[in-house]
């Protein structure tokens, strides 16, 4: 029965986000991913190299296409919850939880969540499991998705001591993720002092962490939400779910009122957490599934919302991001110059995926990312300058060499509504 249930759970989770998938342009950031899948190495500016080995294997099977750079995740997070299904059998709680929003729709995107949640998962089962070397293993793999798999090192040795296998865990962990912390040596810790600037740089306060917090409750519904806040507050046993949820849970609350913190940094203490709220019962086992079948509805909201018809009218509704990139990169491709500058990542990244040029930021714009590690020594004599809309007449390219040609525009429409504008300003080294 377990096995009937988790090929159902897995065919299910693959059919509906392949659909989804298929149905969505690609976000700025995965289309930032995708660049990276195109120079593989051990290690990138911003996270370990995981993402852009996963994605460089689906678009060498399946072509250059928005599902296809989304497809290993998709199968990976889908195996990851099939055997999640195997482990703690078909309890109602937990099949009911796999339908919101965080479980669910997350890893239809190709970002670096996906392999970090589904490795983490299958660590946390082995571990379970007495698997412990195994488990190890399976958390390298999780840290060469993104660098807060570490927590599962830790978690580990709070969760269970008993024979020399559970401390040699985190060794292997560190061993097979080797790759990339050698690469961060050679490259001056770049990631590693990234990943702390985003993460505990500063510029934030109390209504950011407030707000970070209550934000959390999207992912699994708001019902669903304080069950597991309960659950974190007051465990029935201190297990290794227990503290895998709890120490990222910690540590993004107490960075987000320090830094601007992003929703997503939440997604292992929901994901995690499905060890142990699947087992709940009485009072809790109701809220949670009740708050699983309101957020079953959250996400066929969204759903519908984004790949069929929108069913309300928002303010920056995120179907408008999905839309960015084909309108973007066409527009700049129709110019017929190359190589093209931008001011920010985003737009390269849209650019070299949706137009099939060449892009990069240009020198000392916006915040440091990959495409500075790439840029060539000698700036191009001709080239397109790439920036959102601004107001002002000033370029970050004007204390460059460079004399303004053409300018335009290109505007993403809602309707009658302009919804986002970018503005192209053509650049020659002498006078055109």
């Amino acid at each position: 029965m377990r096995w009937a249930w988790a090929a159902g759970v897995f065919l299910l989770s693959v059919v509906l986000r392949v659909w989804a998938a298929n149905g969505l342009e690609l976000l700025s950031d995965e289309a930032y991913y995708w660049t990276w899948s195109q120079e593989l190495a051990a290690g990138y500016f911003d996270h370990p190299p995981g993402v852009a080995w996963s994605i460089a294997a689906g678009t060498a099977v399946f072509g250059h296409s928005a599902w296809a750079v989304r497809l290993p995740g998709i199968l990976l997070h889908s195996f990851a919850l099939a055997a999640l299904v195997v482990h703690l059998g078909p309890r109602r709680p937990l099949l009911l939880l796999l339908l919101t929003p965080g479980i669910l729709l997350v890893p239809i995107l190709a970002t670096p969540d996906a392999g970090y949640l589904s490795f983490g998962l299958l660590a946390l089962i082995a571990h379970e499991r007495g698997f412990s070397l195994g488990a190890g293993a399976l958390a390298g793999l999780a840290l060469l998705f993104k660098l807060p798999a570490l927590a599962l090192l830790l978690a580990f040795l709070l969760a269970r001591r008993e024979s020399w296998r559970d401390w040699a865990a985190p060794a292997l962990a560190l061993s097979i993720s080797s790759p990339m912390w050698v690469w961060n040596a050679e490259n001056d810790w770049i990631n590693l002092g990234f990943q702390a600037e985003h993460g505990l740089g500063g510029g934030s306060g109390p209504l950011d962490g407030l707000g970070f917090i209550a934000g959390q409750l999207l992912w699994l519904g708001p019902i669903a939400g304080v069950a597991g806040f309960v659950w974190l507050v007051r465990p029935q046993t201190r297990n290794v779910w227990w503290w895998a949820a709890l120490l990222p849970g910690v540590f993004f609350a107490a960075a987000s009122f320090r830094s601007h913190a992003e929703l997503n940094w939440g997604l292992p203490v929901w994901t995690f957490a499905l060890g142990g709220l699947a087992a709940a019962q009485g009072r809790m086992g109701r809220a949670v599934e009740i708050g699983g079948i309101l957020g079953g509805f959250l996400s066929l909201g969204a759903l519908l919302h984004l790949c069929v018809s929108p069913l309300w009218s928002l303010d920056n509704d995120p179907r408008h991001r999905f839309r960015e990139g084909p309108i973007l990169g066409q527009s700049v491709q129709a110019w017929g110059v190359e190589p093209v500058m931008t001011s920010r990542y985003q737009e390269a990244a849209l650019i070299r995926f949706y137009g099939g040029i060449s892009a990069i930021t240009a020198p000392n714009t916006g915040r440091r990312d990959q495409f500075d590690l790439w840029r060539e020594p000698h700036l191009p004599t001709h080239t397109l300058f790439v920036r959102p809309a601004r107001r002002s007449t000033q370029l970050a390219t004007d204390g460059l060499p460079y004399q303004r040609g053409q300018t335009g525009a290109v505007h993403l429409m809602d309707g009658a509504d302009r919804v986002w504008s970018w503005q192209v300003h053509e650049l020659y080294m002498e006078a055109p």
